[in-house]
Protein backbone atom coordinates (compact mmCIF):
# COMPACT_ATOMS: atom_id res chain seq x y z
CA UNK A 1 0.00 0.00 0.00
CA UNK A 2 1.38 3.36 -1.01
CA UNK A 3 1.73 6.36 1.25
CA UNK A 4 -1.10 8.30 -0.45
CA UNK A 5 -3.52 5.42 0.04
CA UNK A 6 -2.58 5.18 3.72
CA UNK A 7 -3.21 8.91 4.19
CA UNK A 8 -6.64 8.67 2.48
CA UNK A 9 -7.62 5.75 4.71
CA UNK A 10 -6.62 7.63 7.84
CA UNK A 11 -8.64 10.67 6.78
CA UNK A 12 -11.64 8.47 6.13
CA UNK A 13 -11.42 6.92 9.60
CA UNK A 14 -11.25 10.37 11.20
CA UNK A 15 -14.36 11.48 9.30
CA UNK A 16 -16.21 8.34 10.38
CA UNK A 17 -15.29 8.91 14.03
CA UNK A 18 -16.55 12.50 13.89
CA UNK A 19 -19.76 11.35 12.28
CA UNK A 20 -20.30 8.65 14.93
CA UNK A 21 -19.90 11.20 17.67
CA UNK A 22 -22.46 13.48 15.97
CA UNK A 23 -24.82 10.52 15.59
CA UNK A 24 -24.57 9.63 19.30
CA UNK A 25 -25.63 13.17 20.16
CA UNK A 26 -28.58 12.96 17.74
CA UNK A 27 -30.76 9.95 18.42
CA UNK A 28 -32.48 10.45 15.07
CA UNK A 29 -29.33 9.81 13.08
CA UNK A 30 -29.51 6.85 10.75
CA UNK A 31 -26.49 5.18 9.31
CA UNK A 32 -26.43 4.70 5.55
CA UNK A 33 -24.38 2.20 3.61
CA UNK A 34 -20.84 3.46 3.16
CA UNK A 35 -20.55 4.95 6.65
CA UNK A 36 -22.66 8.07 6.07
CA UNK A 37 -25.39 9.15 8.48
CA UNK A 38 -28.61 10.97 7.76
CA UNK A 39 -29.23 13.69 10.35
CA UNK A 40 -32.83 14.15 9.22
CA UNK A 41 -34.07 11.09 11.06
CA UNK A 42 -35.31 7.73 9.93
CA UNK A 43 -37.27 7.51 6.66
CA UNK A 44 -41.01 7.72 7.10
CA UNK A 45 -42.85 4.78 5.48
CA UNK A 46 -44.86 5.86 2.45
CA UNK A 47 -43.12 9.25 2.20
CA UNK A 48 -39.46 8.29 1.87
CA UNK A 49 -37.85 5.29 0.23
CA UNK A 50 -34.32 4.05 -0.01
CA UNK A 51 -32.81 4.17 -3.46
CA UNK A 52 -29.97 2.03 -4.80
CA UNK A 53 -26.63 3.24 -3.49
CA UNK A 54 -27.89 4.06 0.00
CA UNK A 55 -29.54 7.40 -0.84
CA UNK A 56 -33.02 8.17 0.42
CA UNK A 57 -35.58 10.15 -1.49
CA UNK A 58 -37.07 13.04 0.39
CA UNK A 59 -40.76 13.54 1.00
CA UNK A 60 -42.81 14.23 -2.16
CA UNK A 61 -43.95 17.70 -3.10
CA UNK A 62 -47.34 19.08 -2.09
CA UNK A 63 -48.89 18.68 -5.57
CA UNK A 64 -47.82 15.03 -5.85
CA UNK A 65 -49.22 14.36 -2.38
CA UNK A 66 -52.56 15.92 -3.28
CA UNK A 67 -52.78 13.90 -6.50
CA UNK A 68 -51.99 10.69 -4.65
CA UNK A 69 -54.58 11.42 -1.96
CA UNK A 70 -57.18 12.31 -4.62
CA UNK A 71 -56.63 9.02 -6.42
CA UNK A 72 -56.86 7.06 -3.16
CA UNK A 73 -59.99 8.96 -2.09
CA UNK A 74 -61.84 8.08 -5.30
CA UNK A 75 -64.32 5.27 -5.29
CA UNK A 76 -63.25 2.08 -7.07
CA UNK A 77 -66.17 2.37 -9.53
CA UNK A 78 -65.22 5.93 -10.48
CA UNK A 79 -61.61 4.90 -10.89
CA UNK A 80 -62.61 1.99 -13.12
CA UNK A 81 -64.79 4.29 -15.22
CA UNK A 82 -61.86 6.63 -15.73
CA UNK A 83 -59.60 3.76 -16.67
CA UNK A 84 -62.09 2.25 -19.13
CA UNK A 85 -62.92 5.57 -20.81
CA UNK A 86 -62.41 5.49 -24.60
CA UNK A 87 -59.15 6.92 -25.79
CA UNK A 88 -59.54 9.71 -28.37
CA UNK A 89 -58.39 8.53 -31.77
CA UNK A 90 -57.66 10.16 -35.06
CA UNK A 91 -59.73 9.21 -38.05
CA UNK A 92 -57.63 7.51 -40.67
CA UNK A 93 -58.04 7.17 -44.41
CA UNK A 94 -57.02 9.22 -47.38
CA UNK A 95 -57.28 13.01 -47.28
CA UNK A 96 -60.39 14.53 -48.77
CA UNK A 97 -60.26 15.42 -52.44
CA UNK A 98 -62.98 18.07 -52.48
CA UNK A 99 -61.30 20.79 -50.45
CA UNK A 100 -63.00 24.23 -50.27
CA UNK A 101 -60.78 25.52 -53.10
CA UNK A 102 -61.60 22.53 -55.29
CA UNK A 103 -65.33 22.99 -54.61
CA UNK A 104 -65.11 26.61 -55.72
CA UNK A 105 -63.38 25.55 -58.93
CA UNK A 106 -66.05 22.92 -59.58
CA UNK A 107 -68.84 25.50 -59.20
CA UNK A 108 -67.04 28.01 -61.44
CA UNK A 109 -66.48 25.46 -64.20
CA UNK A 110 -70.10 24.31 -64.01
CA UNK A 111 -71.33 27.91 -64.26
CA UNK A 112 -69.26 28.37 -67.43
CA UNK A 113 -71.11 25.51 -69.13
CA UNK A 114 -69.02 22.39 -68.55
CA UNK A 115 -70.64 19.14 -67.49
CA UNK A 116 -69.70 17.27 -64.35
CA UNK A 117 -67.81 14.70 -66.39
CA UNK A 118 -65.80 17.44 -68.10
CA UNK A 119 -65.13 19.14 -64.76
CA UNK A 120 -63.90 15.86 -63.29
CA UNK A 121 -61.60 15.29 -66.25
CA UNK A 122 -60.24 18.85 -65.99
CA UNK A 123 -59.59 18.64 -62.22
CA UNK A 124 -58.53 14.97 -62.29
CA UNK A 125 -61.48 13.96 -60.09
CA UNK A 126 -63.94 11.11 -60.55
CA UNK A 127 -67.38 12.56 -61.42
CA UNK A 128 -69.01 10.14 -58.97
CA UNK A 129 -67.00 11.79 -56.19
CA UNK A 130 -68.80 15.08 -56.90
CA UNK A 131 -72.18 13.33 -57.01
CA UNK A 132 -71.61 11.46 -53.73
CA UNK A 133 -70.35 14.61 -52.00
CA UNK A 134 -73.48 16.47 -53.15
CA UNK A 135 -75.65 13.67 -51.77
CA UNK A 136 -73.95 13.93 -48.37
CA UNK A 137 -73.73 17.74 -48.19
CA UNK A 138 -76.95 19.67 -48.91
CA UNK A 139 -75.17 23.03 -49.07
CA UNK A 140 -72.74 21.74 -51.71
CA UNK A 141 -75.69 20.28 -53.66
CA UNK A 142 -77.39 23.69 -53.67
CA UNK A 143 -74.18 25.33 -54.87
CA UNK A 144 -73.91 22.84 -57.74
CA UNK A 145 -77.54 23.40 -58.72
CA UNK A 146 -77.08 27.17 -58.64
CA UNK A 147 -73.94 26.91 -60.79
CA UNK A 148 -75.70 24.68 -63.34
CA UNK A 149 -78.63 27.11 -63.52
CA UNK A 150 -76.26 29.99 -64.24
CA UNK A 151 -75.25 28.21 -67.46
CA UNK A 152 -78.55 29.06 -69.17
CA UNK A 153 -78.60 32.71 -68.06
CA UNK A 154 -76.69 34.19 -71.08
CA UNK A 155 -78.76 32.17 -73.56
CA UNK A 156 -81.96 33.22 -71.81
CA UNK A 157 -80.97 36.90 -71.91
CA UNK A 158 -80.19 36.67 -75.63
CA UNK A 159 -83.49 34.90 -76.28
CA UNK A 160 -85.45 37.57 -74.42
CA UNK A 161 -83.70 40.32 -76.38
CA UNK A 162 -84.37 38.56 -79.69
CA UNK A 163 -88.03 37.91 -78.85
CA UNK A 164 -88.69 41.66 -78.98
CA UNK A 165 -87.83 41.75 -82.69
CA UNK A 166 -88.46 38.23 -83.99
CA UNK A 167 -91.70 36.30 -83.50
CA UNK A 168 -89.91 32.96 -83.86
CA UNK A 169 -87.71 33.79 -80.89
CA UNK A 170 -90.81 34.85 -78.96
CA UNK A 171 -92.48 31.52 -79.80
CA UNK A 172 -89.39 29.65 -78.70
CA UNK A 173 -89.41 31.60 -75.46
CA UNK A 174 -93.06 30.71 -74.85
CA UNK A 175 -92.51 27.02 -75.58
CA UNK A 176 -89.39 26.84 -73.47
CA UNK A 177 -89.74 24.47 -70.53
CA UNK A 178 -88.02 25.44 -67.29
CA UNK A 179 -85.83 23.02 -65.43
CA UNK A 180 -87.95 20.49 -63.52
CA UNK A 181 -87.98 20.84 -59.77
CA UNK A 182 -86.14 18.32 -57.65
CA UNK A 183 -88.40 15.36 -56.96
CA UNK A 184 -88.64 13.48 -53.70
CA UNK A 185 -88.02 9.75 -53.34
CA UNK A 186 -91.77 8.97 -53.49
CA UNK A 187 -92.22 11.06 -56.63
CA UNK A 188 -89.26 9.36 -58.30
CA UNK A 189 -90.67 5.94 -57.41
CA UNK A 190 -94.12 6.88 -58.76
CA UNK A 191 -92.57 8.24 -61.95
CA UNK A 192 -90.62 5.02 -62.39
CA UNK A 193 -93.79 2.95 -61.94
CA UNK A 194 -95.60 5.11 -64.51
CA UNK A 195 -92.81 4.55 -67.00
CA UNK A 196 -92.91 0.80 -66.40
CA UNK A 197 -96.68 0.78 -66.91
CA UNK A 198 -96.30 2.76 -70.11
CA UNK A 199 -93.67 0.34 -71.39
CA UNK A 200 -95.91 -2.65 -70.56
CA UNK A 201 -98.85 -1.01 -72.34
CA UNK A 202 -96.77 -0.31 -75.43
CA UNK A 203 -95.41 -3.86 -75.49
CA UNK A 204 -98.93 -5.29 -75.14
CA UNK A 205 -100.21 -3.10 -77.98
CA UNK A 206 -97.27 -4.13 -80.16
CA UNK A 207 -97.95 -7.81 -79.40
CA UNK A 208 -101.65 -7.45 -80.30
CA UNK A 209 -100.81 -5.61 -83.50
CA UNK A 210 -98.37 -8.36 -84.45
CA UNK A 211 -101.03 -11.01 -83.79
CA UNK A 212 -103.57 -9.09 -85.89
CA UNK A 213 -101.09 -8.79 -88.74
CA UNK A 214 -100.40 -12.53 -88.59
CA UNK A 215 -104.11 -13.35 -88.59
CA UNK A 216 -104.75 -10.95 -91.47
CA UNK A 217 -101.94 -12.57 -93.42
CA UNK A 218 -103.38 -16.03 -92.77
CA UNK A 219 -106.85 -14.89 -93.87
CA UNK A 220 -105.38 -13.38 -97.02
CA UNK A 221 -103.55 -16.61 -97.80
CA UNK A 222 -106.71 -18.66 -97.21
CA UNK A 223 -108.73 -16.30 -99.42
CA UNK A 224 -106.14 -16.56 -102.17
CA UNK A 225 -106.20 -20.35 -101.95
CA UNK A 226 -110.01 -20.34 -102.17
CA UNK A 227 -109.88 -18.14 -105.27
CA UNK A 228 -107.30 -20.40 -106.85
CA UNK A 229 -109.41 -23.48 -106.16
CA UNK A 230 -112.52 -21.80 -107.58
CA UNK A 231 -110.71 -20.82 -110.75
CA UNK A 232 -109.29 -24.32 -111.07
CA UNK A 233 -112.79 -25.83 -110.70
CA UNK A 234 -114.18 -23.50 -113.36
CA UNK A 235 -111.38 -24.43 -115.73
CA UNK A 236 -111.99 -28.12 -115.16
CA UNK A 237 -115.71 -27.65 -115.86
CA UNK A 238 -115.01 -25.94 -119.18
CA UNK A 239 -112.40 -28.40 -120.42
CA UNK A 240 -114.78 -31.44 -121.10
CA UNK A 241 -117.18 -29.36 -123.24
CA UNK A 242 -114.37 -27.96 -125.32
CA UNK A 243 -112.74 -31.36 -125.82
CA UNK A 244 -115.89 -33.01 -127.47
CA UNK A 245 -115.77 -33.52 -131.38
CA UNK A 246 -117.77 -31.15 -133.59
CA UNK A 247 -119.69 -33.93 -135.53
CA UNK A 248 -120.91 -35.49 -132.35
CA UNK A 249 -122.28 -32.17 -131.26
CA UNK A 250 -124.30 -31.86 -134.50
CA UNK A 251 -125.94 -35.25 -134.14
CA UNK A 252 -127.30 -34.25 -130.88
Amino acid sequence: MTTSEKNMKCNQQEVNNDTLQAGEGNPRGVEKPGGFFSLGGAPIPGLAAEKPGGFFSGPPSGEETRNSLAIVAEEPEELLQRLTAPVPWKRGGRPTVLTPDVRDQVCKLLSVGLSRRQVGAYLNIDPTTITHAAARDEEFARELQRAEELTSVPAMVSLVAASRKNWRAALTLLNRKPNPATMSAEEKKQRHQDRLEQVRRKSEIARLEQRMRVEAAREHIAHCKALDEQEAAERRAKEPAESEPIGRRRRK
